[in-house]
């Protein structure tokens, strides 16, 4: 044990891992962000590249993707519907985004007009659920769906 903390046999000192353990986590992360963005890039590309593959199958339940959803809150806030065809029949959105709102009564009845359904996520405490409940959601993602459960049983709906 030096200084307190119990050092691993195969270093010399505790600085020694500390700096094992901190290239230890960036490397993990680095993998991480490396992993999910080919996974994501490699799904916005065919997405772009290939619309008639996604237009081809109508009974295929799709969500916006990021940009999407980014079209969709400026053709909102802009007022900037008409003639507007959505990529998906859900947003699958956070209830905001930095500073910007983005599920409101009027972005679920803009959305419910064209037909989309909102799911929201993730939502974990049952106040949460209710208010979005209020404004007319359809779909709450949540860490705990007991919580869930019991929010959908107050309202009689489970």
């Amino acid at each position: 044990m030096a200084d307190g903390v119990l050092v691993a046999r195969q270093f010399d000192d505790a600085e020694q891992q500390r700096k094992a353990s901190d290239l230890g986590i960036w490397v993990f992360l680095a993998t991480e962000i490396l992993f999910f963005g080919v996974l994501f890039a490699t799904y916005a590309i065919t997405r772009f590249r290939y619309p008639e593959a996604f237009a081809a199958a109508p009974d295929m339940l799709t969500s916006f993707s990021a940009p999407e959803v980014a079209e969709w809150v400026f053709r909102l806030r802009d007022g900037n519907l008409a003639g507007y065809q959505p990529p998906g029949v859900a947003l699958q959105i956070p209830p905001a985004f930095g500073d910007i709102t983005l599920v409101t009564a009027e972005s679920v009845a803009a959305a419910h007009r064209l037909g989309l359904e909102v799911h929201v996520w993730t939502i974990n405490e049952p106040a949460e659920m209710e208010a979005l409940l209020d404004l007319g959601v359809d779909g709450i993602m949540t860490d705990f769906p007991a919580r869930g459960v019991e929010v959908l049983r107050g309202r009689g709906l489970r």
